[in-house]
């Protein structure tokens, strides 16, 4: 039987294969705030002097496409 963690105030994020140059993320994934999952998106990005840091946006998780067709009609 698998071990369930509490994966409340985690976050998780995925290196993602993006071309040089583009303007999506290179970093996604996740957090958890008490309980309410967000979505995360990073860049890598290097100083003039050479040091490697992230930057990032936190947005509300929004349903794929797939999930949204799932859902009946209310009528």
């Amino acid at each position: 039987m698998a071990k369930e963690y509490d994966e409340t105030n985690t976050f998780k994020l995925f290196v993602q294969d993006v071309e040089e140059g583009s303007k999506k993320p290179n970093l996604t994934g996740e957090i958890n705030i008490e309980g309410k999952v967000m979505r995360l998106a990073g860049w890598t990005k290097v100083s003039g002097k050479g040091t490697k840091w992230v930057s990032g946006v936190l947005s509300e998780k929004q349903d794929s496409p797939v999930q949204a067709a799932k859902v009946e009609a209310p009528f």
